[in-house]
């Protein structure tokens, strides 16, 4: 005779297995949504917990007043630099999709000459790489800057989202942590790790590489560098980059200055470089990076790029911040397995 909770045990696995199933197809549109959201949420919920207080308790108007800053402060401004930038990038591409580029012409065979004495096949098809580079961006960014409706629909999905993360976060995560198999102490620790870890990212290394950026962008502007907010937002990628930076930017902008004869711009670019976009670093770094794990720039420059080709635009954040799990569930198996 069959036993009968054995039975009820298998029907109710087949039926959880199958319902989960359907559930992960119904909810894999909007996963990028929700990582957002929740993202966005960790790195919010300390300032959420400050405007609580001043409204004294108030969560609705808390949850929407922080929102509305995160909103203001961070997101529209991005998404404001970004729309520029891709501008920028579609200007210079037709241009040289129209070989209406001199300057790198005479850059490119400053660095040819010298080398074609020794090697002479050598040359540097400057208009090639760069048109490519630029193609790429405005394929992969146009939609996202430019509001098409699933991009609306995208944000005010996140934002909906966000506004639960914040006002019931406390309860999801109080539920997780009781369905979780993992013992209390671990399921805690692996969400203070996570918070801790995901806000240091971006909060940290992602704050910071969008500041020099931004510096970057500013200084190329003063100093006459054509199209200064796409080479600060090439800058704020290549911080990630370690030992290099922004460098990788700035160099050949003061380069260029010097080709075209406007040495003291040159001098004041190269100070601008050193001086105040190459110490942001030691300059905000202790205070943000003062909690949680901080990813070497190695990782973080990986996973933004892997991020953006998985994810496309994006994984800019979603990139790091899947990283920043990884690292802390190595940390935790640690704990659980390799200490006993």
């Amino acid at each position: 005779m069959i036993n009968r909770s054995k039975v009820e045990i298998i029907f109710f696995s087949v039926l959880f297995g199958a319902v989960l199933v359907l559930t992960f197809f119904v909810f894999k549109p909007f996963f990028t949504t929700l990582f957002l959201a929740a993202t966005f949420a960790i790195v919010l919920f300390p300032l959420y917990q400050y405007i609580l207080k001043l409204f004294k308790g108030r969560e609705i108007v808390s949850v929407l007043t922080t929102i509305f800053i995160g909103l203001v402060f961070v997101i529209l401004p991005v998404v404001f630099l970004g729309q520029e930038a891709f501008e920028q990038a579609r200007s210079l591409y037709v241009k040289f999709s129209t070989n209406n580029i001199s300057e790198f012409d005479y850059v490119a065979r400053l660095i040819e000459e010298p080398i074609q004495k020794f090697v002479p096949d050598f040359s540097i098809d400057v208009d090639q790489y760069i048109r490519l580079s630029l193609g790429w961006v405005t394929d992969n960014f146009k939609d996202v800057l430019f509001g098409t409706l699933t991009v609306v629909v995208d944000v005010f999905l996140i934002i909906l989202a966000l506004f639960f993360f914040l006002k019931d976060g406390k309860r999801f995560v109080q539920r997780l942590t009781e369905l979780s198999p993992l013992h209390d102490a671990y399921d805690r620790e692996l969400l203070e790790k996570t918070a801790n870890t995901i806000t240091t990212v971006v909060k940290g290394t992602l704050l910071i590489a969008l500041v020099q950026g931004v510096l970057a962008g500013i200084g190329l502007a003063i100093f006459g560098v054509p199209n200064a907010v796409l080479w600060g937002a090439l800058a704020a990628l290549c911080a990630f980059v370690p030992g290099l930076g922004t460098a990788i930017v700035i160099i050949p902008s003061v380069i260029y200055l010097f080709v075209i004869g406007n040495i003291p711009f040159a001098i004041g670019l190269s100070a601008w470089g050193m001086i105040l976009v190459g110490m942001i670093d030691n300059v905000l770094g202790p205070y943000l990076y003062k909690r949680g794990t901080r990813l070497h720039s190695l990782v973080v420059l990986f996973a933004v790029l892997g991020g953006i080709s998985f994810f496309g635009p994006e994984g800019v954040l979603l990139g790091p911040v899947i990283a920043s799990l990884f690292i802390s569930l190595i940390h935790i198996y640690e704990k659980m397995v390799i200490a006993k």
